[in-house]
């Protein structure tokens, strides 16, 4: 991740391959090598002074998602949602209606994800 990259961005490059990448049983693998790299860059970025505007509510709720034991799509919705907090980006409902169906769902091992 650039040093000069902001959170929108970041945000808008996630959704991009959340929206793009294949799902369901095709995408599964996909999903988890995603998730995986998603995770460690907000990690990573929220470490960061002024990356988002809201930390004190955004960060706890990205770190909580980004080690927590979802996997796959509905691990990158929930990071997604919860970023969302902190940034300066208005999201279109029907995409906000999707991450929110994906984070919900069952994962790919058959284990309904963590809330």
């Amino acid at each position: 991740m650039s040093d000069t990259m902001r959170a929108e961005e970041l945000f808008t490059s996630h959704l991009l391959w959340f929206m793009a990448l294949p799902a369901g049983d095709a995408g599964s693998v996909i999903g988890d090598v995603v998730a995986s790299a998603v995770a460690s860059i907000w990690n990573q970025a929220i470490k960061r002074t002024a990356f988002l505007i809201v930390p004190r509510l955004s960060v706890p709720a990205i770190e909580r998602e980004c080690s927590s034991n979802a996997a796959g799509w509905t691990k990158v919705a929930r990071i997604l949602l919860a970023a969302r907090i902190g940034i300066r980006l208005r999201i279109p409902q029907s995409v906000l209606d999707e991450l929110s169906r994906v984070a919900r769902a069952v994962d790919h091992l058959g284990a309904a994800s963590e809330s």
